[in-house]
């Protein structure tokens, strides 16, 4: 079985019955240890998941996306008419893959599928100019993924206390991301895109800075009051550009944001929470859909105490 698997994902030539087994040309980069980590790299995602057509299939699916439940993958490639014999099996080898590979990420509490030019991008190496390798990219350059963010139009950054995992903090702001602020946004058509998961190469602070200049929503989440949540919504005031603020009751805002409208989530408790999590998300894309239609009278504390500030701009 290894010598015929091996045989179907391209690594070698010749069958279990052959004289000699020989590595294929993308096998041997695989397989190299000196060969150069991106060109390696390369090799085994040509294998593993480009030559494969449903795993291609899969892939180009949920790129950028968290991963659905195994039973809708099945599904997907069930109504693409894959030719599989085994669904949930091909599932279940095409997720093993992406892991070995190291595609598949925990971002936000779920597992999502990075892009395949964020996980070369990470090995901090240019690609070689002239490259004869077959993969995912080169031989699909027009439709090679794009990095998430650059489709501002479709982006609502998320500005959030964020903290590792398993702190109190951490337990806060991916619930409401998760819970609240992605179903809200999938209303409007947004992706919610939070720090931690910027996928451009570079410095974290430009990246972040980058997005709130030219997302075309943000919705900041003021719980804790946190300085970086202050810093990055007073960049985006700056910009005069649509802003939805929440925060979670209790917290007694100071007084410059206070004076901005902002939706109060009672999460004391999961008894005070779960009964209203649709009015919550329905408040949160009532707030995004006002400020999207109306983005010149997005009202911040600058354009209220100080309209003049962007008169010598």
């Amino acid at each position: 079985m290894l010598i015929t698997n091996s045989g179907k994902y391209g690594i070698t030539t010749g069958g279990y019955t052959a004289e000699f087994l020989e590595l294929t040309p993308t096998g041997k980069i695989a397989c190299d240890p000196q060969a150069a980590p991106r060109a390696k790299l390369e090799a085994r995602l040509s294998l593993a998941i480009a030559g494969i057509p449903p795993f291609k299939m899969l892939y180009d699916e949920y790129k950028g996306k968290k991963l659905a439940a195994r039973s809708v993958m099945g599904d997907f490639l069930t109504d693409a008419k894959a030719n599989v014999s085994d669904y949930v099996e091909c599932v279940d080898i095409f997720i093993t893959n992406a892991k070995d590979l190291g595609l598949i990420r925990m971002i936000g509490g779920s597992e999502n599928l990075i892009p395949i030019e964020q996980a070369l991008d990470e090995l901090g190496v240019a690609p070689p100019k002239d490259s004869s390798t077959n993969t995912l990219s080169s031989a699909n350059a027009s439709t090679a993924p794009q990095v998430l963010g650059t489709k501002w139009d479709t982006i609502c950054f998320y500005v959030t206390p964020i903290g590792d995992e398993g702190t109190e903090t951490r337990n806060h702001c991916d619930p409401f991301k998760n819970h609240l602020v992605e179903p809200a946004m999938k209303e409007l058509g947004l992706t919610v895109v939070r720090s931690d998961e910027i996928g451009t190469p570079g410095i974290i602070a430009t990246a972040i800075m980058e997005h709130i200049k030219r997302c075309k929503l943000v919705i900041a989440d003021l719980s804790e009051l946190n300085a970086n949540v202050f810093y990055e919504i007073a960049l985006r005031h700056t910009c005069k550009l649509p802003i939805v603020q929440i925060r979670r009751k209790g917290e007694r805002l100071p007084f410059d944001v206070g004076q901005v409208n902002t939706l109060e989530i009672d999460n004391t408790s999961i008894y005070t929470l779960i009964p209203q999590l649709e009015t919550f998300r329905a408040a949160i894309a009532s707030l995004a859909r006002a400020a999207l239609q109306n983005p010149e009278r997005t009202s911040n504390p600058i354009s209220v105490f100080y309209p003049s500030f962007w008169d010598n701009a």
